[in-house]
C-alpha cells in the first residue's frame, strides 16, 4: 500500500490571491516549498483546493500553506503534521483524514492522536486486524496519528 498524504483546504472568500505555496518541513521549523496552487484572484464563493504529496519523507512530515497576494504579500496556515515509517505490519488510510482513519495492523498496538503541537487528544488500544477510529470530532488538520507496537513484558 503505498502512502502518500493528502492537503485540503477551503476559502471562504478571496481578495487578491495571487497563489499557495505548499511547503513542508520534517522538523517544523524549516520549510521548502513544494508546489504552488494558483489561487482565484478575487472571489466571494467558497473555493476547495487540493494537493497530493506522493513523496513523502521518512518521520515526521510538516506542512503549512504560504497564501502570496499580487503584490506580493504573504501570510501562513496554521502547521499541520503527518507521522510516516510506521511499523511495516500497520497501515493507516486514509491520512491525513476529518472523519474517521483506518488502522490496518498485523498485531496488536497502542495508537495515539495526537496535534501537532503533541497535545495527545487520544489513546487507543488496537487489536490485529481493522480499526476504524472516529476522529471528526477533532480540529481539522490538526491532527497526526502515532503507532507503537505493543511489547510483552
Amino acid at each position: 500500500m503505498d502512502s502518500y498524504a493528502k492537503l485540503n483546504w477551503l476559502t471562504s472568500s478571496e481578495t487578491n490571491n495571487d497563489y499557495f505555496t505548499i511547503e513542508r518541513s520534517t522538523d517544523g521549523q524549516n520549510f521548502d516549498p513544494l508546489e504552488e496552487i494558483k489561487g482565484a484572484g478575487n472571489s466571494s464563493e467558497e473555493i476547495s483546493y487540493e494537493w497530493i504529496d506522493q513523496k513523502l519523507l521518512p518521520g515526521n512530515n510538516y506542512y503549512r500553506l504560504k497564501q502570496t497576494d499580487y503584490d506580493g504579500k504573504f501570510t501562513y496556515s496554521n502547521i499541520v503534521r503527518t507521522i510516516i515509517d510506521v511499523s511495516e505490519e500497520t497501515r493507516i488510510f486514509p491520512n491525513p483524514t476529518s472523519s474517521h482513519v483506518n488502522v490496518l495492523s498485523s498485531s496488536e498496538n497502542s495508537l495515539q492522536i495526537m496535534d501537532v503541537f503533541g497535545k495527545s487528544y487520544r489513546n487507543h488500544n488496537i487489536s490485529e486486524g481493522l480499526n476504524t477510529i472516529d476522529v471528526a470530532d477533532l480540529p481539522a488538520f490538526k491532527i497526526g496519528v502515532q503507532v507503537q507496537k505493543i511489547l510483552e513484558n
